[in-house]
């Protein structure tokens, strides 16, 4: 009752409801009707981009997200969703190349504690690359600004929530081999609401923990957290 069928915003709510019943078909089609009624709002160049990378259309994801870019190219978000994309297709050099825009970023910032998360992903990167030793730096780095978040002695922004902060150290905790910790983060991550779906069970740098019973316990409570939203928009 809030919109009018003439409004963008009608189809970017309602796409909401086909994305958690898993009709990604009608997903993409209320995306594309509110990108029409609404071409200059990057949001839905993001989302189409955030559904094609799910169906593993990534060469579709990248037209969005370019669009996206010219639209508005220092959006920290686009940026990033342009990293992993090219990160997913495994063109670890482009990926890079985007992640390693955060000290451009960075230096917008009027509050000069606020930061973007993208150090620890710009390790993964540069894994993939025979760069390892200055990834190892930038966990290093990304892990004393994310403890600096939990004591509040840095401003986070507009970038995520408490819930984010607990994810990034899951990232950090995992690259480092912190098992146990990286788990204990993850479901920190998931108590304070960072409902990032996809990132539980497909973050790359999870992979080695998937075998571990603490793990496994987490990712139940994102599934069955999906689970009920599922039936809760399909009735």
């Amino acid at each position: 009752s809030q919109y009018s069928v003439k409004d963008a915003e009608y189809y970017a709510v309602l796409a909401d409801a086909y994305f958690y019943t898993g009709d990604y078909r009608g997903l993409e089609q209320m995306l594309i009707e509110a990108k029409k009624l609404n071409p200059g709002a990057v949001e839905r160049y993001q989302n189409l981009a955030g559904l094609y990378v799910m169906t593993n259309q990534f060469d579709k994801a990248l037209r969005e997200l370019k669009s996206a870019e010219t639209i508005n190219p220092d959006l920290a978000f686009t940026i990033d969703q342009l990293a992993w994309t090219y990160f997913q297709k495994k063109d670890y050099d482009n990926a890079a190349k985007y992640w390693e825009k955060y000290p451009q970023i960075e230096q917008t910032f009027t509050d000069t504690s606020q930061t973007i998360p993208f150090r620890h992903r710009l390790a993964m990167a540069y894994s993939k690359i025979g760069r390892k030793k200055e990834g190892d730096k930038l966990v290093q780095e990304d892990l004393k600004i994310r403890e600096g978040l939990l004591k509040k002695n840095r401003s986070m922004g507009s970038w995520g929530n408490f819930g984010s902060v607990y994810y990034d150290l899951a990232v950090d905790h995992a690259y480092l081999g912190n098992e146990s910790l990286a788990v204990q983060c993850l479901d920190s991550a998931f108590h304070y609401q960072f409902y990032y779906y996809l990132g539980y069970d497909n973050d790359p740098m999870f992979e080695n923990l998937k075998t571990r019973e603490d793990f496994k316990k987490v990712i139940k409570k994102k599934t069955d957290w999906y689970k009920f939203n599922q039936i809760a928009f399909s009735n």
